[in-house]
């Protein structure tokens, strides 16, 4: 008979390296996407540039979101991309 889990712990799905680290990308995103003032966290709360590239903001091509530029810490520079997924949601890389 296999051991009963215990029902107050939630399995933890980061556990190889590449999933920690995939984890940690998607929170720098949301963190810095937060901090430049795109998105908030409230549903339908889009603050990102709609018509216009700005600043550090371009606006790919034939989609309605905003490329942004953020640094990891020890100095990585990243990109990451936030759109409107509908339905009071966001779709984001």
């Amino acid at each position: 008979m296999p051991p009963r889990r215990d029902p107050t712990k939630i399995p933890n799905p980061y556990k190889s390296v590449r999933a920690k680290a995939w984890r940690n990308a998607m929170v720098a995103a949301v963190n810095a996407g937060l901090e430049q003032g795109l998105f908030g966290l409230a549903p339908d709360e889009n603050l990102w540039p709609s018509t216009e590239p700005s600043e550090g903001h371009e606006r790919p091509r034939g989609t309605g979101g905003a490329v942004y530029r953020f640094t990891f810490p020890g100095g990585v520079p990243a990109l990451a991309w936030i759109g409107d997924a509908g339905f009071g949601s966001y779709a984001g890389f």
